[in-house]
């Protein structure tokens, strides 16, 4: 189990809304529409991943983007950010965080 799977399932066992679907929405809604306004730590784990390769097409040189390009220079680059793909069916292997990245 990933660590963001387990923060979210002791997040919900700690207000009592074990797998239900209402409660998720309880715990992320508004408080005037009678939720606890929480961060849906879903959506703010998936925001940072697509950040995360927003900023690798940015222009300004960095350490972390010379490790991602060697990992997809040899299936074009950059470029195989302006296409629509599975990672699976990718012939290059790629670190964890940056597979979860591009599926995200």
């Amino acid at each position: 189990m990933t660590l963001l799977k387990k923060l979210i399932r002791s997040s919900t066992t700690l207000f009592g809304m074990e797998k239900t679907k209402l409660g998720r929405c309880a715990l992320i809604s508004d408080i005037d529409k009678g939720g606890l306004k929480m961060l849906d730590i879903e959506s703010v784990v998936s925001a940072r991943r697509v950040i995360c390769l927003k900023k690798f097409l940015e222009g300004y040189p960095s350490t972390w983007k010379l490790i991602l390009n060697s990992c997809i220079l040899p299936i074009g680059g950059s470029l195989v950010l302006h296409c629509n793909f599975d990672t699976v069916k990718l012939k290059t292997q790629l670190p964890k965080y940056y597979k979860e990245c591009f599926e995200a």
